[in-house]
């Protein structure tokens, strides 16, 4: 079921979401392609895996994930104390960000600024 639709079926209240979580195995573009109204929404802050070796296995490429993130939200956070870059970054910096990633994975906090 997408998320969207599971949201209306559970008539749970947008305008009170202000976080959410997905870790799915890699199953993370196929949650975000569902979730299209979800994601328009103001004031959201979406935690995710990021680990293009299971992007990967589930048959989607880590830059098209990147891609889609960029044309949806406008600055992350890389969770990983050890990331190298700035904490708070643009999110045309992501794919750029996450170069240092080859056999691992973090966690993202990814959200639209409000104006």
């Amino acid at each position: 079921m997408r998320l969207d639709t599971w949201v209306r079926t559970l008539r749970i209240d947008v305008d009170a979401v202000r976080f959410v979580k997905i870790d799915t195995q890699g199953h993370e573009a196929h949650v975000f392609s569902g979730a299209p109204e979800l994601l328009a929404r103001p004031g959201v802050v979406w935690e995710l895996e990021f680990s293009p070796r299971h992007l990967q296995k589930a048959g989607r490429e880590p830059a098209a994930l990147i891609a889609h993130m960029q044309g949806v939200f406008t600055h992350f956070i890389d969770l990983n104390p050890h990331a190298p870059g700035e904490r708070v970054r643009p999110i045309v910096e992501l794919a750029e960000a996450l170069v240092y990633l080859e056999r691992s994975f973090t966690n993202l906090l990814a959200y639209k600024r409000l104006a």
